[in-house]
């Protein structure tokens, strides 16, 4: 129970940390998001509970927590005002070489993470000129390949772009079918951001 509590703890920051930048980008209904810091603090227990049968020491598993809250707070923002701010990257960034220094033994290994995914990311933003990705999706997998290492990274981004291409289609199917309809409602973009956070969630599983 203590990495729940930790987890409530933590949580509270981490609200009003997402309730500020949504009301910043005046995000519309956004308001208190105050179910947050319980969903925090169940997957730091959840956290907890893997480090332990995988046998990981708990400043390893409060590295994977830590990093799991940023992540929760940029697949919210991202999935709300499509954009996910530098300063949760920076962080997610921070954690990646201090994980990277605690096991210098596979520095090739996380250094590559950094280039793996995101290198071809920022390439697809420099020839789609910014309109086929965003530089916050590039960034964010920068870090996380920090983070994860270039084998993890690539799965991460692997599962988040299949969730990312399986909900476009389902969408376009139901546009199609409920055209009127949606022509009132429709979402001008999806954002990559929520989907990428969960495939790096998983890659950490």
């Amino acid at each position: 129970m203590g990495f729940f509590a930790l987890g409530l703890i933590t949580g509270i920051p981490l609200e009003k940390s997402v309730s500020y930048s949504l009301c910043k980008r005046g995000c519309e209904g956004s308001g208190r998001l105050f179910w947050l810091p319980v969903v925090n603090g169940l997957i730091y227990m959840g956290m907890y509970v893997r480090a332990e049968g995988q046998r990981q020491s708990l400043l390893s598993a409060l590295s994977f927590c830590l990093c799991t809250s940023l992540l929760l707070a940029v697949g919210i923002i991202d999935w709300k005002t499509r954009e996910i701010p530098w300063g949760y990257n920076l962080l997610i960034g921070v954690l990646g070489a201090a994980r990277t220094l605690c096991h210098l033994e596979q520095w090739q290994e996380h250094a590559a993470g950094f280039f793996a995914v995101s290198g071809l990311l920022y390439l697809f933003f420099l020839l789609s000129e910014g309109k086929g990705i965003g530089g916050g999706d590039v960034k964010l997998m920068a870090a996380a390949g920090l983070f994860l290492g270039w084998e993890k990274a690539l799965w991460a981004f692997l599962w988040g772009g299949t969730g990312a291409l399986l909900v476009f289609f389902l969408l376009k199917k139901g546009k199609q079918k409920r055209h009127k309809r949606q022509k009132r409602h429709k979402r001008k973009t999806l954002a990559l951001g929520p989907f990428l956070a969960v495939g790096i969630f998983v890659a950490m599983l």
